[in-house]
């Protein structure tokens, strides 16, 4: 049942292709607290409130989920229906489709009809928050989906092609942060159809400062080298923060780390920075056939839940960056994609 529904979310996708037309997605990271407050109080909740208040405002095709979904020692078989109904289907149900096991389980987190929904592919990586415990990767991985059929996690990397040339290639940086090779990864970005390929990982390869790891870096620059790939945007967590910078492995470094878990001061770097700030929030991603932009969201007050833009950059696809205003509009939806976004 649940590689069927994922069959039609990715034909869906699939119809979007084409030279006028384009894809978006929502990212972020570092979400999955243990909820202690009210729910509507929780920079979580609010999170994903303004989540789904972009995409009702712009729909999207996709959500990426940068890792660190379930602090502090990701799940046990006896905590995952409890984490799942608080920390996935009650701020996200906006974009879920739940398994006939999820209705029953999840239905007092997750109650909304069919119509006030949007679901989309849901891709999720590994942060080192979620290894601690014995099973907890193959209960993300699997156990997971028994609930909430649009979930996908790839074991080791995966290219997901979305449509529209989009490439995503999820990796789970956490195994080779502990000493796995990166080559299945190299394989991924190998096989990734293209021409816009956006890597996805819990683990920024820039150095957005404290708490980066130059050793795992050296394996992955080195796989997207062995690819013969460009990169034309890293996709990130693990710092709690909104950054974008320029460096080695992609045109362009995003960290998403705003999704609910804390927002940590921003620390120095000696890589080239182009924005940075300590705020909730998440990154969107607009693809047009000659462009890739990236807007950055950003919650404002203590218990707001709006997001608006903070910055915007464009990537061209011979990897040129450039700064946008980040109230700019976004990319005009062409023809086919209004089409196919009307028929939802």
């Amino acid at each position: 049942m649940r590689f069927a529904l994922v069959v039609t979310l990715a034909c869906g996708i699939g119809t979007l292709a084409g030279a006028e037309t384009e894809l978006s997605l929502l990212a972020l990271g570092d979400t999955g607290k243990p909820r202690s407050w009210p729910a509507a109080l929780t920079p979580q909740y609010r999170v994903a409130e303004a989540m789904a208040r972009e995409d009702r405002r712009a729909p999207v095709e996709a959500i990426v989920f940068l890792g660190d979904n379930f602090y502090p020692h990701g799940v046990s078989r006896r905590s995952l229906k409890r984490r799942v109904r608080e920390n996935l289907a009650g701020p996200y149900c906006h974009f879920l489709t739940l398994t006939r096991r999820g209705r029953r389980a999840l239905r007092d987190s997750c109650a909304l009809a069919p119509a006030e929904t949007h679901p989309v592919p849901i891709i999720a990586v590994l942060g080192n928050h979620d290894v601690g415990r014995g099973q907890g990767a193959s209960l993300q991985r699997e156990g997971i989906a028994r609930f909430i059929g649009n979930w996908l996690m790839p074991d080791g990397a995966h290219s997901y092609e979305l449509g529209a040339g989009v490439s995503l290639v999820a990796y789970d940086s956490t195994a080779i942060d502990e000493g796995m090779p990166a080559t299945a990864l190299s394989r991924a970005l190998a096989e990734s159809k293209g021409p816009w390929r956006i890597l996805a990982a819990h683990h920024p390869i820039a150095d957005p400062g404290a708490g980066w790891h130059a050793d795992d870096t050296q394996p992955v620059l080195e796989a997207i080298q062995a690819s013969g790939k460009t990169v034309h945007l890293f996709l990130g967590g693990h710092q709690h923060c909104l950054q974008a910078l320029r460096a080695p492995g992609a045109a362009l470094h995003v960290v998403s780390g705003g999704g609910g878990a804390g927002v940590r001061p921003i620390a120095a770097t000696p890589a080239e920075r182009l924005f940075a700030e300590a705020r909730y929030g998440f990154a969107r991603v607009d693809v047009s056939p000659d462009a890739l932009e990236v807007t950055l969201l950003g919650l404002s007050g203590r218990f707001d839940r709006t997001a608006e833009p903070r910055a915007r950059f464009r990537v061209t696809p011979d990897g040129a960056v450039e700064r946008l205003d980040p109230l700019s509009a976004p990319p005009a939806v062409g023809p086919a994609a209004a089409r196919a976004r009307a028929r939802r």
